[in-house]
């Protein structure tokens, strides 16, 4: 470095400095020229006193032989006589202005004799100083002028310049001092008076006015006395003395220019120009002091935020915004304070480029408060507005804010404040920062280290899992993602539930656990998280919910044999819910059974016949049982199948299966050979079932099984229903007319029996094609017992007297069997045909023979009574040849191979009647291929 040395006698008002110039080299005792004119001494170790040396010097003057060794012994001793005289000044010793008279004269003395000097221009060098010294200034500056203007190359030229600039500095001649000090520093750039002269040359341009001039050597000053091994330092206390009161001094009166009102120029215009420098601070401390100094705390202020913005480098401008809020303290500027704050916070707190490395104490200390008071204002805010929903939230986010960056600032030194983190926590949560107060939360909750908010945390956190569960519930489509999520808000509300297990929600949280999974179907998960509950500290009447929805998710997974298991032993502990238990048990069995039923419907009947036995009651039990009874029909399982059919019947007589049922057992009664039950089910299912075929069907049933049970009476009692009530199909209706008709018939009643046959008559007009030939024959056998009625009538129809009439009421008779004979014979079937044809003939033959056997009037004498004889003769002839003809007919179908019993009476008949021709033996006819 290029030490300064400043002379204090120098010093003025103005702060105008003089340097003291390192000392010019002088010649020794020893170096002087006496080898041959001074006589030889011996030299003692100890050195002489200036005393000794210039007596030595005066014995020399005197006895010098040359006249250059006398001068050269003259010009020591006035240099002696000169150091001894500025010792004593620098000592303080008073002294008086004749006191550097003689060392004036010396050197006067010496310049008189020029002829013979050796070294003028060290002699002038040292009358020069001398007159300094003695402080006769003007005198000191016309000897410099002469020495310079002599001697140009003389060693110590600078220093004559800078007095120079110095004398004409003090007579304020300011423009001849800038131009001496000028010259110096151009024309002697590495001598040590360089920067004094560039301080003399910025005070020179101050006193001229020039501002900028002034600064610009100013800073290069700085900028010289700062150098320190290559280095600029940037703590003035580190300078020596001199060098800091000349730094202090130049930052003082830079200062000063700079707060000029008149002088455009501030700090930043002028190192923008300059071109900033390490050292550039110290002018915006100074100046910002300065003013504080006079009270102008916004100007201070502003300086130091001048600085913080436009300086490029980031060194120190913590330092000053600190100072800055210093001087809002100070001023009492309480709303510029509270935004610089929060302004400090933001550009020097976590986050800047400030907090690359560790903070200083200062910058800490200040962060940290800052960022916990403005982070509990945020929060108290909040709390304030809470009814103000939008506004509440606001401030929470700030608070939140807050104190995070608050905790960021004490990790800068690995500390910690847990109030603030769970402060932190519940702000985002109050501003609904969901996921980030989640961290915190857990965060908290979960921390190796205890603390007097975890389990609070941890509930915390299972509230903000119910929050953003609904929001996401809302909002959330990916079922991937849903169900990703909701595992991770089961596991960890039960890890709350666990780690937390004295809190007065924890039980609470569990059940809520296993009902989220359960309303969310994720079964699975459920009974993994159920498998453990033992972990839990629940009551017993909570391990029942859990152990019911643990039940319920194996009966929704379809594991219907372990939900039989689950629901079992529930039902084995008493409860509200026991009714509850017992349905979803009836229901576990029900599946079992039906999951099995096509494959194994035996152990699908066990599992219901298990289910009814076990829940007797239970609310399945219609539809259970009614299954039960299906399986063990289709197992013809009959007898057991009874009795739950019939049990079934009793118990539900409303229901929708009863039907079913009642038909089901006709196949009961038929495997069971219940004849008597079988008839009278088919009775009732033609009453009351829904279908009318089914009625239908079950009715003509029911008159078969009790006719072939011989029960007679209910037989014709469904048969004349069937026949009333059904018309269709055709040939139902008219076997159950014959029916009719037989059992009149076994029960003798003639009239009942007649009408149907009647009805089987006239059934045969409109049978269908189909059903033609067997309804023929019915009517055929249906006529028969018409033509044989009205035969036994006409046969019992007697002829008596008188004649005219009963033969009239005879022959009307016998109208009337002809004609039924006639309709028999119409039907041409086989034997009817024969039988009618012999009965007409036999009608006829029974008119002539009942006409001979006549009554005879008993008045007729025998005349008279022979011409009766002969008139009823003649009557009764056309009869017989009608007959004979008739049954000649009726044997003609003898040739076409028909032979029956009617064509065996017809060849009787004819014996009888012509028994030439036909009283011979028969001939029975071999193979009969008639037609029936």
């Amino acid at each position: 470095m290029k030490r300064l040395t400043v002379s204090v006698l120098s010093l003025s008002l103005t702060a105008c400095f003089l340097t003291q110039p390192e000392p010019v080299k002088r010649n020794t005792l020893g170096e002087l020229d006496l080898a041959t004119e001074l006589p030889q001494t011996t030299v003692t170790e100890a050195a002489p006193t200036p005393e000794q040396l210039a007596a030595a010097y005066q014995e020399i003057v005197a006895l010098a032989p040359k006249a250059s060794a006398r001068q050269q012994a003259n010009s020591r001793l006035a240099q002696l006589s000169l150091e001894q005289q500025q010792l004593a000044q620098e000592q303080g010793v008073t002294q008086d202005s004749g006191y550097f008279d003689n060392t004036v004269n010396q050197y006067l003395a010496l310049l008189a004799n020029s002829e013979a000097l050796d070294g003028r221009d060290e002699v002038l060098y040292q009358l020069a100083k001398a007159y300094f010294l003695k402080g006769d200034q003007q005198a000191a500056f016309d000897v410099t002028s002469e020495l310079i203007r002599d001697y140009p190359d003389f060693a110590h030229n600078e220093e004559l310049i800078f007095r120079q600039g110095e004398y004409m500095f003090n007579q304020k001649q300011y423009e001849q001092a800038k131009n001496r000090y000028l010259t110096l520093v151009e024309s002697y750039p590495d001598s040590p008076l360089v920067s004094t002269s560039r301080y003399m040359l910025a005070w020179s341009d101050f006193k001229l006015f020039n501002y900028q001039a002034s600064l610009n050597s100013f800073t290069q000053v700085l900028s010289l006395a700062l150098e320190q091994d290559g280095k600029t330092v940037i703590n003035i206390e580190q300078l020596n003395n001199s060098d800091r009161y000349l730094v202090a001094d130049t930052l003082r009166i830079m200062s000063v220019i700079f707060s000029y009102s008149d002088f455009e120029q501030d700090p930043v215009s002028h190192y923008q120009q300059y071109g900033w420098q390490a050292f550039s601070f110290m002018n915006f401390d100074s100046l910002a002091n300065y003013y504080i100094e006079q009270k102008r705390y916004l100007d201070a202020a502003k300086t130091y935020q001048s600085f913080i913005t436009t300086s490029p480098e980031p060194n120190h401008k913590v330092d000053f915004a600190l100072a800055q809020m210093s001087v809002f303290k100070k001023a009492n500027f309480k709303s510029l304070l509270t935004d610089y704050e929060q302004q400090f916070i933001r550009e020097f707190g976590v986050g800047s480029t400030y907090l690359a490395t560790e903070p200083t104490d200062a910058h800490y200390l200040a962060l940290k408060t800052l960022e916990k008071k403005y982070a509990d204002r945020s929060y108290y805010q909040g709390q304030q507005l809470a009814k103000q929903n939008e506004s509440a939230i606001t401030a929470f986010s700030a608070a939140a804010i807050g104190y995070q960056r608050y905790l960021d600032t004490l990790q800068l030194k690995q500390q910690g404040d847990i109030d603030s983190h769970y402060l932190l926590a519940e702000s985002l949560y109050q501003s609904q920062q969901w996921q980030k107060a989640l961290v915190e939360y857990q965060t908290i909750a979960y921390s190796a280290e205890p603390n007097k908010y975890q389990s609070d945390a941890g509930f915390a956190v299972v509230s903000i899992y119910k929050t953003q569960l609904a929001n996401k519930q809302r909002s959330q489509r990916d079922d991937a993602r849903q169900h990703e999520f909701v595992v991770e808000v089961v596991d960890n509300w039960l890890k709350f539930a666990t780690s937390f297990n004295t809190h007065k929600s924890a039980s609470t949280v569990v059940l809520q656990a296993f009902n989220l999974l359960f309303e969310r179907q994720m079964y699975g998960v459920l009974l993994t998280k159920f498998a453990h509950v033992e972990r839990f500290s629940l009551s017993e009447s909570e391990i029942y919910q859990a152990q019911l929805l643990a039940a319920h998710s194996h009966y929704n997974l379809q594991d219907y044999a372990s939900a039989e298991s689950a629901y079992k032993q529930l039902l084995a502990k008493s409860s509200e819910q026991a009714s509850l238990v017992r349905e979803n048990l009836a229901q576990s069995m029900i599946k079992q059974a039906e999951a099995v039923a096509a494959t194994n419907p035996q152990f699908a009947a066990d599992k219901y016949i298990a289910l009814l036995t076990l829940l007797p009651s239970t609310l399945y039990r219609e539809q259970v049982q009614y299954n039960l009874t299906q399986y063990l029909i289709s197992l013809q399982l009959f007898s057991q199948a009874s009795k739950w059919v019939d049990d079934f019947i009793t118990r539900y007589p409303t229901s929708k299966n009863i039907e079913s049922l009642q038909t089901q057992k006709i196949a009961i009664y038929k495997n069971t050979q219940q004849g008597d039950k079988l008839a009278a089910q088919y009775a009732y299912l033609a009453t009351s079932h829904s279908d009318e075929n089914t009625r239908r069907i079950s009715l003509y049933q029911s008159a078969e099984h009790y006719r072939n049970m011989g029960d007679i009476e209910n037989a014709r009692l469904q048969f004349r229903t069937y026949a009333h009530s059904y018309p269709a199909p055709f040939a139902q209706n008219l076997q159950a007319k014959v029916e009719l008709a037989n059992i009149y018939q076994k029960q003798n009643k003639a009239s009942e029996r007649r009408f149907w046959l009647n009805k089987i008559i006239a059934a045969y007009k409109v049978a269908p094609e189909t059903e033609l030939t067997w309804a023929k024959t019915e009517a055929a056998r249906a006529t028969e017992v018409f033509a044989n009625d009205a035969f036994y009538v006409y046969q019992k129809s007697k002829l008596t007297v008188p004649l005219k009439t009963s033969l009239a009421r005879k022959r009307k008779h016998m109208a009337v069997a002809l004609e039924r004979y006639q309709q028999l014979a119409d039907y041409a079937l086989g034997q009817y045909s024969t039988q009618a044809n012999f009965k007409i003939a036999q009608i006829y033959h029974l008119m002539a023979q009942d006409i001979m056997s006549s009554e005879r009037p008993k008045q007729l004498k025998d005349l008279a009574l022979e011409q009766y004889e002969l008139l009823l003769e003649e009557q009764a002839i056309p009869f017989e040849d009608q007959a004979i003809e008739l049954y000649a007919r009726n044997n003609q179908l003898l040739h076409s191979g028909l032979y029956d019993e009617w064509i065996k009476k017809t060849l009787t008949a004819l014996a009888k009647l012509m028994p030439a021709r036909f009283a011979k033996k028969e001939v029975e006819p071999g193979e009969n291929h008639a037609i029936y």
